[in-house]
């Protein structure tokens, strides 16, 4: 049954042939958005914090998480 009103709204079914195959429509594009911010935004966190470690054991940052987790090692005689 048709209804007099204009539907703004697609349904599910063609929301979803629209999408790439394999992906909806909303993972696809916010949740994606959302995790790569959240995963860049905590790897500048652990920088930052590894950098404050290194120069608070006498060593030079590199900005690097790899190289500056090394350097702590060896500051902290661990290596």
């Amino acid at each position: 049954m048709k209804s007099a009103f204009p539907s703004f709204t697609q349904p599910v079914s063609h929301t979803r042939d629209n999408a790439a195959p394999g992906r909806s429509t909303f993972s696809g594009s916010l949740l994606n958005r959302l995790w790569h911010g959240l995963r860049e935004a905590g790897q500048r966190r652990a920088a930052g914090e590894l950098a404050r470690h290194v120069r608070l054991h006498g060593g030079r940052p590199t900005g690097t998480l790899a190289q500056d987790a090394q350097q702590l090692a060896g500051l902290r005689g661990l290596l």
